[in-house]
């Protein structure tokens, strides 16, 4: 990804985590009615909604939210480069195996890797 597309994932990505709060598992919304709003819930299929940056590790994923939103630019690539942060491509398709207010867990179809991920980026696919 450009510098251009991690700057905009970055501000979308702070802007979401502040707009959810400090949430937590524990704090998972239900959704009664998810055609409206194409919330993927547990055990779901879906996709990530644009070109995204996950890991699989919980810690490692909490690091790189501090670092973008820091905009420490130089700890991020270092995580990146290291492989403990991945990116994958908008249209991605995932099954949701934990809906968190901010973080979800989803599993890469593709791949099978289970990785966390910012909630609002995954969505039931359209077709």
């Amino acid at each position: 990804m450009g510098k251009r597309k991690f700057y905009l994932t970055a501000v979308t990505v702070l802007f979401l985590v502040m707009l959810a709060g400090c949430g937590n598992k524990d704090e998972v919304k239900e959704v009664k009615d998810n055609t409206e709003m194409n919330t993927v819930v547990e055990g779901e299929n879906g996709v990530f909604t644009q070109d995204v940056f996950v890991a699989e590790d919980k810690n490692v994923y909490d690091e790189m939210m501090k670092y973008i939103n820091a905009d420490n630019q130089e700890a991020f690539n270092q995580l990146y480069n290291e492989g403990n942060v991945l990116s994958f491509e908008e249209g991605t398709e995932v099954t949701m195996l934990e809906l968190g207010v901010a973080t979800s867990l989803v599993k890469v179809a593709e791949t099978g890797q289970k990785v966390y991920v910012p909630a609002a980026f995954v969505k039931t696919k359209i077709d």
